[in-house]
């Protein structure tokens, strides 16, 4: 049996004392529940688990198994959230927030915190924006997808790739190739983006600045 990542919700907000009852999974409090997240090697594993649970006199609520359609889900809802700025708690739990790192064009490297507040700027900037997802392909815990963050431009762009530039008003569209790389908990731990720095300028009227 392959290796293969679950999600095992128990009832109830499990405590560090029975959170070391399961050494090789990650626990999160969601409501009233506590979710066990981890790549288990086989059966024999899942099924040491599901005992250990039973054995604490613990109530299994669902058990599922993370796959490369919910891995797309995650990525997806991620972006649309960043792009939005509607729940930035929501967003942290799509990620890995101390292993993140984010590698973009011309060398430029950033962490989590970065990264938030790349979008944080691109938000401020922006009003009426969207973001759209072509082709995705995913294997294993990597994923490979087309964007399209589009937006109008009404507000000073502090984190443009030419540094802080004034709007013109213009409809601006961020082209992006990007790889997302996953850690067994179904957490963003990379990103690697390819864009068109010059076209993204040019929209955004750098020459005359």
């Amino acid at each position: 049996m392959p290796q293969h990542n679950y999600e095992i919700r128990v009832r109830g907000r499990l405590g560090g004392t029975f959170r070391t009852a399961f050494p090789g999974l990650r626990a999160r409090t969601q409501g009233n529940d506590t979710v066990l997240s981890g790549s288990l090697v086989d059966r024999a594993a899942l099924y040491g688990v599901l005992a250990m649970i039973e054995t604490l006199g613990l109530e299994l609520v669902e058990l599922r198994r993370v796959t490369s359609p919910e891995l797309v889900s995650r990525m997806v809802r991620a972006g649309e959230l960043e792009v939005s700025g509607e729940d930035q708690a929501e967003v942290d739990t799509y990620f890995d927030q101390q292993k993140f790192r984010f590698h973009g064009p011309g060398g430029f490297e950033t962490d989590y915190a970065g990264l938030t507040a790349y979008f944080a700027s691109l938000r401020a900037a922006f009003d009426n924006r969207k973001i759209t997802r072509g082709i995705i392909v995913a294997q294993g815990n990597t994923m490979a997808c087309q964007t399209w963050i589009e937006g109008t431009f009404t507000h000073e762009f502090t984190q443009s790739p030419a540094g802080p530039l004034p709007p013109n008003g213009a409809r601006i569209v961020i082209d992006l190739i990007s790889i997302f790389r996953f850690d067994d908990n179904g957490r963003l731990i990379e990103e690697f983006v390819r864009t068109d720095y010059r076209s993204l300028l040019h929209q955004l009227g750098a020459e005359a600045h």
